[in-house]
């Protein structure tokens, strides 16, 4: 297979259309609908064999589009890798459709919206016929993509990544109409200077979900509210206790009634609802963190700053590590580069702009994210050796922050870089002053005393995920304790032998 100029294009697709003769290869262009799609069956030359077809959502209508296939491949002598069917962006009412055709060892391509409008034969118009021929002229100009198994790690990872972001704002949504509640029933409880329960936590959401008033705290002794916290896992529970009384003292009271007792009901109810919606949120967190820990992108918890959420969010977006472009592309990508536009000549020096909005939002926003906390958390090595505290995303981010530049695209961009390298070599994160010829002058007892630091910083940010049931040979967790436990055997081997 030619490797084509275009890599995240379908490269098995445009092999055909390049490499074959276009009368060889069938083209069948899917418009989706949730009961009835259309398909059209051409040729690659674009030349239609049939009308506008109308395939139902069902197993039958499977059957029927197949049919409809074989009969003309057979007509025509057209192998079956030599079968493109493609069509936009797949909703969830067709990937059952889609996974059937599959099964038959048609080649599926997806062909973005932007594109397939792009090719349609009229701009003012939309039809299924119009639609049709506009995926498959996109196909034929090769402007298609492979559509990945809905089975696979990386679709998995992106679907739990995305719920995973609607379901927090949901909880934020949530959290705020508790937190409005909470202000008349008793002013003050999630939001003192120094809470004394840690607010939304368990222990604050059983306060709330039982009879929550500021009459019951006014009437409860301060021994049984200290002998009740405690039982919650409360941290200091009798300081907690007199933090409540004086905060219910000084606080203004609701009026008694009616209205009070329907907003204590409603809010045991939507504490209710913040317990079930933390449970599929832990769910779609854990779902992904099992896919990220069998892929390369596993090796991004070990930069510092960097937890399990955030790199499982980063490398959803990005998709396949082996399909990962250089920086500047991931960068143009995420809309972290600001637009820039020259004219006038030579003399004319460019004006820069702000941030794209065509971009990947969600991924500059995780971005962001971890640009921040690589650029204020510092390597947990420094415990060690001081130099070693600051690793080279927190130089970056303060170097552009003392030059008053942005310091949070800059890092962003620059750990891009730091992930490629890591992901594409399989390695761990390592000071930058070790990399290359470095890593020779690098004392033995140092260079164990990090990867200790590394191991314990590593098996902390895994530790609250369900990963059982995952083969050892594609679970990078085992591997890096397999490569940790061989270099300490190793170190003492070396001890007692000295």
């Amino acid at each position: 297979m030619k490797r084509s100029i275009y890599p995240e294009r379908s490269q098995e697709a445009s092999s055909i259309l390049f490499d074959g003769d276009s009368r060889k290869t069938l083209v069948v262009p899917l418009d989706f609908a949730k009961r009835e799609h259309a398909a059209l069956v051409c040729l690659g030359t674009g030349e239609a064999l049939s009308r506008p077809l109308r395939v139902f959502n069902t197993m039958e209508g499977v059957r029927f589009l197949v049919g409809k296939i074989e009969r003309e491949r057979n007509r025509l002598q057209i192998d079956r890798g030599r079968v493109l069917v493609g069509g936009e962006d797949p909703a969830a009412y067709a990937i059952n459709f889609l996974e059937a055709l599959r099964a038959e060892r048609y080649m599926l391509l997806r062909v973005g919206a932007k594109e397939a409008k792009k090719y349609r034969s009229s701009t003012r118009a939309s039809s299924d016929q119009i639609d049709m021929t506009g995926i498959a002229e996109a196909i034929i100009h090769h402007r298609a993509r492979n559509l990945e198994r809905h089975d696979g790690l990386w679709h998995k990872m992106r679907c739990a990544s995305r719920a995973r972001g609607r379901l927090v704002c949901d909880e934020t949504a949530l959290k705020n109409r508790i937190h409005r509640l909470v202000e008349t029933l008793f002013p003050g409880f999630l939001d003192a200077a120094r809470p004394p329960v840690a607010p939304f936590s368990d222990a604050c959401l059983a306060i709330l979900e039982k009879d929550f008033t500021i009459h019951k705290f006014r009437r409860t002794r301060e021994a049984t509210l200290a002998q009740r916290l405690a039982s919650l896992g409360v941290h200091k529970p009798s300081e907690a206790a007199t933090g409540l009384k004086a905060l219910a003292e000084n606080a203004i009271a609701p009026v008694e009634g009616e209205v009070a007792e329907y907003q204590a009901r409603s809010l045991a109810s939507k504490v209710e609802s913040m317990r079930a919606l933390r449970k599929s949120l832990w769910f779609e967190e854990n779902e992904m963190a099992r896919c990220l820990v069998q892929t390369p992108g596993f090796w991004l918890t070990t930069i510092p700053g960097v937890g399990v959420t955030l790199a499982g969010n980063v490398c959803a977006e990005l998709g396949p590590t082996e399909r990962w472009p250089d920086a500047d592309h991931m960068a143009s990508y995420a809309g972290i580069v600001s637009r820039q536009k020259q004219t006038g000549g030579q003399d004319s020096p460019p004006r820069k702009g702000g941030l794209p909005p065509d971009t990947n939002r969600r991924l500059r926003n995780y971005l962001l994210q971890v640009a921040r906390h690589c650029g204020t958390t510092a390597d947990p090595a420094g415990r060690l050796q001081w130099d070693l505290a600051e690793h080279v995303l927190m130089k970056k981010h303060k170097r552009i922050e003392a030059k008053g530049g942005r310091s949070r695209l800059a890092t962003a961009k620059k750990f891009l870089d730091v992930a490629r390298s890591l992901v594409r070599a399989g390695a761990y994160y390592m000071p930058e002053r070790w990399l290359g010829s470095g890593f020779e002058r690098v004392h033995e007892e140092e260079y164990h005393g990090y990867l200790a630091v590394m191991n314990d910083t590593l098996e902390r940010k895994w530790r609250e995920y369900d990963l059982a049931g995952i083969e050892p040979e594609v679970d990078y967790l085992v591997q890096w304790r397999i490569l940790y436990e061989c270099v300490a055997e190793h170190r003492s081997h070396r001890t007692r032998g000295s």
